[in-house]
């Protein structure tokens, strides 16, 4: 056992033939408690591991990850894979056995030479020898979009020579424009580098899911290779190698034509003032430990930058100045060449930090920010406040489109200009409501919240604000009546209760009926039926007087015959705006028909 852990080093990429799993050894040696050699090995996939290098309160080795079930204890005589050259994996998927048969369907010009059997003596032979090789070669030849990730390849080619392996790679397949090597066995970012020489056309590449132990560059024969073959590359990616920041910038720096770049998954909580190229205009940083958007300053020096992804974050505040370490933290301010932001499934939970993202990206046109807490918490209101009705998706996106004046697409929907006044008056009626629940004196304190009431007044007119009296007003409690609501949805007749407090505006008393029957709130129209009676116009054109009401029941056959005669019931059109639900409706009962807009 101990002859089989000569075999193995330290920083080595294994995969076990048992079941293919990456891993990288960390450490070699005896474990106490047991006899015999380990391999301490951390596994890509962090789940599959028992402990984190610790055995027995001992620590052996670190990991990368830092879940506690990313490592493991195996022996030595575990069988693996053997590592592969890039040509030979190229082969054996796109030019050996089966796997050439369907690559000729693809090709299929070059199967037309080899159609007609080959006879001796009478009798069909086998095609064999240089004509079949020379079609396997001619499909490898036309390749342009090459995918090798899991493939095992942890060498460029088994020679040193940095210069016959390139010549050798562009011979085989020099068409190749798009180029996969993820999940694979690479310990050297040269291995890699050396790949690419021999890839004039190469555009796009794909080196996700490896673990570099080292991204040191050498120096080639002609020293023109591998500027040449990574100055050309527009696309990179770069996910899940748990390399830092720097690391990624010193990675990037040949990549001199680079426009897009993901670094995603990579454990980044804070980036260094490296940059990557100047001509990056799309950047992912998606699934990292970012906490704050001042974390990510350096890229304000990005002026090329065009989209940027943050999804899935950690990501609560503009500053991190109140934590400490961070006080000298303070809000970034991208360039204006940047006009998209992905900020979905990350931590924001108030609407300071909307507000804010005007002054941090200038020129913000579109926005995801989609699943955080502040969209899915329903007792926050759109004053940052407990809020006794839930806000829903439809309500949350109104007030962020009415929020930040400048979007023209949220949450990958484009923006049309109704959506933005219905928004905008919503968002009015809102800021009213707050008003009328707090003393006139500390109305400069609510306005403070709302940085585009005086722009909005200016464009809608201010809202109604009935304030109550300070005698009256109790804090602990909603500043009118609630209304027993019963919702009925037409033409299916379904029906909801909902008890209503009278200070709802129509708009948000839409986002409520929307979120109940799973409709659009602004695709509803709202109709009061009322108790009440009105004479309409009959066949003979009068109608009788008041004494007429005594026959006239309130539902039921009688009532609904009578509405079709001489009688109708009287009915009231909720219409948007910032009115409230009481100026509408009377009585603490009441009965709401929901109609759906063609």
């Amino acid at each position: 056992m101990a002859d089989d852990s000569r075999n193995f080093h330290i920083g080595q990429r294994v995969s076990f033939k048992d079941t293919n799993q990456l891993c990288t050894i960390h450490y070699i040696g005896s474990v106490e408690g047991t006899k015999g050699d380990w391999l301490g090995v951390e596994w890509d996939d962090p789940s599959r591991g028992k402990h984190d290098g610790t055995h027995g309160g001992k620590r052996y080795f670190q990991c990368k990850s830092n879940l506690p079930t990313a490592a493991s204890f195996v022996r030595p005589s575990r069988p693996t894979n053997p590592p592969l050259t890039f040509l030979e994996a190229l082969h054996k998927k796109y030019a050996s056995g089966a796997q050439g048969a369907a690559s000729s369907e693809r090709f299929p010009e070059k199967q037309r030479v080899t159609e007609a059997p080959i006879k001796w003596g009478g009798k069909v032979v086998e095609e064999v020898g240089f004509e079949k090789i020379r079609q396997q070669l001619a499909i490898l030849n036309e390749l342009r979009i090459v995918i090798l990730d899991g493939m095992f390849i942890a060498y460029a080619s088994r020679e040193k020579q940095g210069k016959d392996v390139a010549e050798e790679i562009r011979e085989t397949c020099p068409k190749i424009i798009e180029l996969d090597v993820g999940r694979n066995l690479f310990e050297q970012w040269m291995e890699v580098v050396r790949i690419c020489e021999g890839l004039k056309g190469l555009r796009s590449l794909r080196a996700n899911g490896n673990r570099f132990s080292s991204i040191a560059l050498k120096v080639v024969e002609d020293g023109q290779g591998m500027s040449a073959a990574l100055a050309n590359v527009r696309d990179l990616g770069l996910d899940d190698n748990f390399i830092s920041w720097k690391e990624i910038t010193t990675l990037t720096a040949p990549f001199t034509s680079l426009t897009s770049l993901s670094a995603s998954e990579n454990c980044i909580a804070h980036l260094s003032p490296d940059l990557p190229p100047q001509s990056l205009s799309i950047l992912a940083l998606e699934r990292n430990n970012f906490t704050s958007l001042s974390a990510l300053a350096p890229l304000t020096a990005l002026q090329n930058l065009q989209r940027l992804s943050l999804k899935s974050n950690k990501i609560s505040v503009v500053s991190g100045a109140h934590l400490p370490g961070k006080e000298s933290e303070t809000a970034p301010r991208f360039s204006k060449s940047l006009s998209y932001v992905d900020l979905s499934y990350n931590a924001i939970s108030d609407w300071t930090f909307i507000d804010s993202l005007h002054d941090v990206f200038p020129a913000l046109a579109g926005l995801r920010v989609s699943h955080n807490p502040l969209y899915e918490d329903a007792a926050v209101g759109s004053d940052g406040k407990t809020d006794p009705v839930a806000m829903g998706v439809e309500e949350g996106y109104m007030l962020t489109l009415a929020r930040l004046k400048g979007l023209k697409s949220l949450n990958f929907s484009n923006i049309t200009p109704q959506e933005r006044t219905n928004a905008e008056m919503y968002y009015l009626s809102r800021i009213g409501r707050a008003l009328a629940a707090v003393l006139e004196a500390d109305e400069p304190r609510v306005l403070l919240q709302h940085r585009r009431y005086s722009e909005l007044c200016e464009l809608y007119g201010p809202p109604v604000v009935t304030r109550v009296s300070a005698s009256t007003i109790n804090p602990n409690s909603l500043e009118a009546r609630l209304i027993n609501v019963t919702f009925r949805l037409e033409p299916s007749g379904l029906m909801k209760h909902q008890p209503i407090p009278k200070g709802v505006d129509v708009y948000r008393l839409k986002g409520i009926v929307g979120r109940i029957f799973g409709v659009k709130p602004l695709g509803t129209r709202l109709v009061w039926e009322s108790d009440e009676w009105d004479p309409v116009g009959g066949d003979d054109g009068a109608y009788d007087d008041d004494d007429e009401d005594d026959t006239v029941t309130e539902g039921g056959k009688e009532g609904e015959e009578k509405a079709k005669g001489k009688w109708m019931r009287r009915e009231v059109e909720l219409e948007d705006g910032t009115r409230e639900v009481g100026f509408w409706i009377e009585g603490r009962e009441a009965t709401v028909r929901v109609e759906l807009r063609q």
